[in-house]
């Protein structure tokens, strides 16, 4: 599943399973909060080592295969670390990238009785490429309905995926659509994962650029996955203020333009609209501790869901994914509310007063009821 020089430990060995368990306990006891767990899926090979069909090649993403990977005794040795966890005070994490093939397995990582892993990622989401609000509003609505009530862990950029200012713009839209994306997750109730630079608009470096990064001791290899690795854009300065070095990886092309110092000021920018969506999940009731309502939105390119707090605050969010404005019909209340307030909307919005209204093209619209 991996390159020849990465160690394949064999879980099956109690005494290899006892020296993990020590590492594991050697942090706690050092203070640590948890572990962010890697590549859950393939702790275990199917012991007769059959090969997988279609393996992916050398230094490609490694895939859900049927022999080696998913493997039933890989719940049983996250059980068994989530004990080691359980013995310590403070309630530490863990985190996995958990991929699986379906909603029904990605309840199973949280264990039969939430004794597994407290956060897997949902890839389901994560692994999304195109601006749908149709499957958007499949695969949110599972998130929240079919994991029996466990937390949701969203994200769509990471070191192993292109960034989602690249991947899900048009070539045109890319900051209002980035904007949307930030929404998508940001909005939810759960955990959301935020990857460096996503909040800036940093694009994946194309690969023409890439083509030319020279292979070097700092960079051993070419990896199709460097594209969204390179430096933080922290100013317009050389190496966009990352580095009086230099990284083994050069600055993306677009610094100049994406990059906290400029971003900072500019009332309009990915970075405020990012700080004005977590200052929304803190302060906002509904945003804070609200469930997830599914509703429908009547249109097939507009998402729409709720958020209902226990002292009956409710807040309606509609996001338009296609590059026309949109009418909606919303439903799903069982009263239409009195919204009253915009808490957020990328375009100049009023609070609605029935389900029955128009919104911006790549428009993300939040309102609230008192």
């Amino acid at each position: 599943m991996f390159l020849p020089e990465q160690p394949d430990v064999n879980w099956r060995n109690p005494e290899l399973k006892k020296a993990m368990f020590d590492v594991v306990r050697f942090w706690l006891d050092h203070g640590a909060s948890g572990f962010r767990l890697d590549a859950t899926p393939y702790l275990i090979e199917d012991p007769a080592y059959p090969d997988d069909p279609h393996p992916p090649a050398q230094g490609g993403p490694a895939s859900l295969m049927p022999y080696n990977s998913g493997q039933p005794e890989n719940h049983q040795i996250l059980k068994q670390m989530r004990q080691v966890l359980n013995g310590y005070s403070g309630d530490p994490v863990l985190l996995g990238e958990s991929s699986t093939k379906t909603i029904q397995d990605l309840a199973a990582v949280y264990g039969t009785n939430g004794d597994e892993i407290q956060l897997p990622m949902d890839f389901l989401i994560g692994n999304l490429q195109q601006l749908n609000a149709s499957v958007f509003k499949r695969e949110f609505d599972a998130a929240h309905t079919q994991l029996g009530g466990r937390t949701p862990v969203f994200f769509f950029s990471n070191h192993d995926h292109p960034r989602q200012w690249s991947t899900f713009g048009d070539g045109v839209n890319n900051d209002q659509i980035a904007k949307l994306t930030a929404a998508l997750t940001l909005s939810q109730p759960g955990c959301v994962l935020l990857y460096y630079g996503e909040e800036l608009g940093m694009a994946t470096m194309s690969n023409a650029e890439l083509s030319r990064v020279p292979v070097s001791p700092k960079r051993p290899r070419a990896d199709r996955r460097d594209g969204a690795r390179t430096p933080m854009q922290w100013d317009t300065s050389v190496n966009a203020g990352f580095s009086q070095g230099t990284p083994w990886l050069p600055v993306e092309s677009t610094f100049k333009r994406y990059n906290v110092a400029s971003e900072k000021t500019d009332p309009q920018s990915i970075y405020n609209w990012y700080a004005a969506l977590v200052k929304l999940r803190r302060d906002e009731v509904t945003m804070r501790e609200g469930d997830y309502v599914p509703l429908q939105s009547g249109n097939a390119n507009v998402f729409a869901f709720g958020r209902k707090a226990a002292g009956g605050e409710i807040s309606l969010l509609a996001m338009n994914t296609s590059d026309k404005e949109e009418r909606v019909d919303i439903s799903g209340f069982a009263n239409w509310p009195g919204f009253s307030r915009v808490l957020l909307a990328s375009f100049s919005a009023t609070a609605p007063r029935s389900g029955h209204f128009t919104i911006a093209p790549y428009g993300v619209l939040i309102v609230a009821s008192k």
